[in-house]
Formats: C-alpha cells, structure tokens, sequence
C-alpha cells in the first residue's frame, strides 16, 4: 500500500523570519492568507507494504482561486495541476516533497473569507491514496473613501449660546439695580 499526507504551512513571525508549522487543515479562525500570499505545502509519501513500490507519480490538483507552482513536478498542460515522479520507494520508505502556490488576486475572488481544500495523489502501480489540505484567505475592501474635513457638530454653538445668555444676564442683573 501508499500512503499520502498533505499539510499545509501555517505561518508564524518570530524576531522578523516567517517559519512555518505543517498542519493537516487551517481554518479561518486559525489563520487567513491575503489574496497574492504564496501557501506552503508538504506531502509525505510513504510505502505502507513490505514490498518495494516503482514509477511512484505524485499528483497535486491545484483548486481553484490558487495558482500551484511546477517545482518540484511538471505543470500538466491546460490544468492547474502538477504531477512528481517520486520515483522507486523500498519497503517501509518515506519521502517528503514540498510544493508552493500564489493565492489569486484577481476581480473573480470575493470580498470576506474563502476557504479552498487542496488535493494531493500518490500511485504506484494498482495502488493510491490521496489526502487534502484545507487553508482560507480574505479578502477585503478594495477601495476607501477619504474624508478631507469633519464636518462641525453642535458644541460650539451651544457654548456660544450658553456665554451670550451669561452676559446678558449679567447685563440684565446689573441694569435691575440701576433702576
């Protein structure tokens, strides 16, 4: 038998460097990509069987709104899909391939949150798996209105009102005694 696992990378920002932790799935409450972001991924192939596996061909389907990079595969003509000749596995053997992509940014991606699962392909021979990776992105407004000056509120003119109608009172006391 053969195994998939595809992980995708969850980013972390220690000390100004990006490192990454590979997670079966990132929701959108973990983590949202930006629209332009490139994702990370692994596969791990393994040979589950006590027999050697040959021609091993990894297959990544690359989902939509994602661009999937060629290397460490081919680009599969007319599809968003990349295809790695993993080659001979021994018994027992594993090997761990990584793969990238750019996130869409283009007028067809929604404003608010997508999530996207991606799907991976091991096979050999009459025997495959395959595993997904899922990730979200957000996009937000894309244009802001700027405010050139605040329009005045009500205040001023109440403190206005407020020191006129002292004074004339003040007047008005003032005169009272006079008379």
């Amino acid at each position: 038998n053969i195994l998939i696992d595809k992980r995708v990378g969850l980013p972390h920002n220690s000390k100004g460097n990006t490192t990454y932790t590979f997670v079966d799935n990132i929701s959108a409450d973990t983590y949202a990509f930006n629209p332009s972001d490139i994702v990370f991924f692994e596969l791990h192939v393994k040979n589950t069987s006590n027999v050697a596996l040959t021609d091993v061909e990894v297959t990544d389907f690359g989902p939509i709104h994602f661009d999937i990079y060629e290397n460490p595969g081919v680009k599969v003509d007319g599809e968003n899909t990349i295809k790695i000749k993993a080659g001979d596995f021994a018994a027992g053997e594993e090997k761990v391939f990584s793969v990238r992509g750019r996130i869409h940014n283009t007028d067809k991606v929604s404003l608010g949150t997508t999530c996207i699962v991606n799907r991976a392909r091991a096979a050999a021979g009459s025997v495959s798996d395959e595993d997904t990776a899922q990730f979200c992105f957000k996009k937000g407004m894309t244009t802001t209105t700027k405010v050139e000056t605040i329009p005045s509120t009500g205040p001023e003119h109440t403190l206005m009102i407020m020191g006129l109608a002292s004074v004339l009172g003040y007047v008005g006391t003032r005169l009272k005694k006079l008379a």
